[in-house]
């Protein structure tokens, strides 16, 4: 809880005191070792006072700004109301329209909000889950889809057409379930 206080510090200053340094070298580690993207931390104003990747949402502010509406606020409004959440797969603008989801907490002190803290998922992480073939021999496959019926995984026998990427660029639901899946029954209870 006393790092959020270091970077808002360095928001309004420049300077990175000791603390701010040991508080990144600490989330720079953790976000190596455990392969997610991105980590955030947003203030009770709603301001990324921290994020790791540094994208164009860095110092936006998640109520009222250019990012008002996606994932990542979506994922702070929950949180400020005590939730630890997780917000599904959407286009994400600051990291080029990829596909992101994300995980958030609320930061407590003394039993005070003062924050949340958010991640964002990795693709990269998941794919190399889904793309471990072992046990399904030449043609089989397995792959995640959302309830929305969009690719969370690609496809191994065809991910040129069925890919996370090209699933939420052309959006168009009944296209992951057909012609490419003959069993409907696969669709008929997507995640």
């Amino acid at each position: 809880t006393k790092g959020i206080h270091h970077y808002e510090n360095f928001l309004k200053s420049g300077e990175k005191s000791a603390s701010y340094t040991r508080f990144g070298s600490i989330v720079d580690s953790f976000v190596k070792a455990s392969g997610y993207y991105d980590f955030f931390i947003i203030n009770a104003d709603g301001i990324v006072v921290h994020s790791q990747a540094m994208e164009a949402d860095y110092k936006t502010n998640l109520v009222t700004g250019p990012y008002k509406d996606s994932g990542l606020a979506r994922a702070y409004q929950k949180a400020t109301k005590g939730q630890t959440t997780f917000i599904d797969f959407s286009p994400y603008a600051p990291s080029n329209d990829e596909p992101a989801a994300f995980l958030a907490a609320p930061i407590i002190s003394n039993g005070q909000q003062i924050g949340v803290v958010a991640l964002q998922v990795s693709m990269e992480k998941i794919q190399a889950v889904m793309g471990d073939r072992t046990g399904l021999g030449e043609t089989g496959e397995a792959y995640l889809v959302g309830s929305d019926k969009l690719m969370r995984s690609d496809s191994f026998l065809n991910p040129k057409d069925y890919s996370v990427q090209a699933s939420f660029k052309n959006n168009n639901n009944e296209e992951v379930c057909s012609p490419f899946f003959s069993n409907r029954a696969l669709c008929s209870g997507c995640l």
